[in-house]
Parts: C-alpha cells; structure tokens; sequence
C-alpha cells in the first residue's frame, strides 16, 4: 500500500501538469471565494467578524471547494477538464458543498477551542494537559479524512451526512498506510506553502489535494470491492464495510449532425447518408 500511496501522488502530480491551465484558474476561483471571510477576520475583527468569517466559509468556501472535486473526478476517467465543467458543479452540488463546509467548520471551531485551553493547562503542569495530545490526534484524523469525505460527497447517490461521515472514518482507519503516507506528505506541503505565504495553496494547492483525494478514494473503493466479491455472501454483508459509491456517468457526446445541403456534389454527406457516384449500366 506503501507503493500506491507514492503512486498516487505521483500520478495526481502528472494530472496537475497535464491540465495545469484549467485547474490553476479553478484553484484561483476557490481562492476569490474565501476573500470575503478573510475580509471579515482583517477589516471586521471581534466576534462579530469571526461570525462572519464562518458563514462566508459554509456559504462560499464550501461549494467552491467541493465543485473542484467534481472537476478533477473527470481525471480518472481520463477526460478532458474544461473550465465550464467547474462552475456548473459549484451551482449543482452546492447544498452539499455547504453542508460539509458545515461539517469542517464546527471540527474546526471544536479543535481550535480544545487545543487552545488544554495547551494552557499543559503550561501551568496540570494533569489534564495531557488531552492535548488526544486533540493533536484528532486534528491528523480528521486532517486525513478530507481524503475520502469530499470526494465521497460527490459520488455518494443518497446524500447523508452520516453516510459521507461513516464511509470517509471506515476508508481513513481499514487502509491505515494510505492515510497516514498521504496525510504526512500533503501536510508537509501546505506547511511549506505557509513559509510562501499560501502562495502555492492559492494557486494549485487545493487542485492537487483534489487529485490525490479523488485518486485515493478509487484505489479504496476497488480493494472493498475485491474484498467483497472474494469472500462468501453471508460475510460480505458484514455491517464493517465501506458502502460503495457509484462513480457518475460520464456527460453525453454532443450530438454531431450531418452536414446537408440540397445541391452538394457527388460524394457528400447528405441527410446523413454519403453519396456515391452511380455507375453506369453495363453493356
């Protein structure tokens, strides 16, 4: 599994440079949804600000995010990714988008109030300092569930959040080395990108997290499936399973109409039909 994690990155990495253009400009168009939250935080401040900053996160950050997922969904099928693709997603799934951009914000508001009094408890030597590193703990899990939750927000047919939430904790904890190699890894990297100021997550971060999650969600999906068609049906029914989520339908091929017209020349299409020369009677 060691191997694959290294392989999926690999080929995300490959993904990214191959549609660099289109997702660059998706990654810019999610970074544009977070201004109004960092506006609020800078220019508003308080708690009024920080209030705001959390409903701009749920209302915009969310759907933007999630509709990048969708986006780059197209890259395992091995389609083209088109700019047109992003925004229809963003207004297609937003009420999912919103929900797990929900999701995220109350964990996030949890951990940061946790870790925020239980680092000063650990300060002064008291024994309860130690749910400190319980907390750090949670933080990673849930830093390595975002690998499988957004993306199974995507190809989940019944939307639930106790669904998305169950499947994204079975994927995280059944295939242990893939979480914690792809988690210490894209975490190095948008540490990294604090030291650039966020530049690169601005840029492309996000698009690349995309990628990897969308990738490894596939890989988990298929080793449940081979697990399940290998053992007896009794078994495979076991309620510790990861509930398949249907990858979507590609979009239709545009229709490509025929080329008519009432005086084309011999051997031109014509209602759909190539005319071929007569030939004449023989003698």
């Amino acid at each position: 599994m060691f191997r694959q994690s290294l392989q999926v990155l690999g080929r995300s990495l490959w993904e990214l440079w191959d549609n660099i253009f289109v997702l660059i400009v998706a990654n810019l168009i999610w970074a544009l949804a977070l201004v109004p939250a960092m506006a609020s935080l800078s220019f508003i401040g308080g708690w009024v600000g920080v209030g705001l900053g959390l409903v701009f996160l749920v209302v915009l950050s969310g759907p933007a995010t999630l509709g990048l997922y969708e986006l780059t969904l197209n890259a395992n099928r091995r389609e083209r990714l088109e700019l047109n693709n992003y925004i229809h997603s963003v207004r297609k799934n937003y009420r999912r988008g919103w929900v797990i951009g929900l999701i995220n914000v109350i964990f996030i508001v949890l951990a940061f109030v946790n870790l925020t009094f239980y680092s000063s408890l650990a300060a002064n030597n008291s024994p309860l300092g130690i749910a400190l590193i319980l907390w750090g703990y949670m933080a990673f899990i849930w830093f390595t569930m975002q690998f499988h939750l957004w993306p199974l927000a995507i190809r989940i047919e019944k939307f639930s959040i106790w669904g998305v939430l169950r499947n994204a904790f079975l994927a995280t904890f059944k295939y242990p080395v893939l979480s914690l190699v792809l988690g210490t890894l894209v975490g190095i990297f948008f540490l990294l990108s604090g030291l650039l100021s966020f530049l690169p997550l601005v840029i492309f971060g996000i698009s690349f997290h995309a990628l990897v999650s969308n990738k490894a969600l596939q890989l988990v999906l298929e080793k449940e499936q081979a697990r399940i068609s290998n053992k007896p049906a009794d078994e495979a029914d076991s309620a510790f399973k990861i509930t398949e989520a249907p990858l979507p339908p590609p979009p239709p091929a545009p229709e490509v109409k025929p080329f008519t017209t009432r005086n084309a020349p011999q051997g031109v299409r014509r209602r759909g039909k190539i005319e071929t020369p007569e030939k004449p009677p023989s003698k």
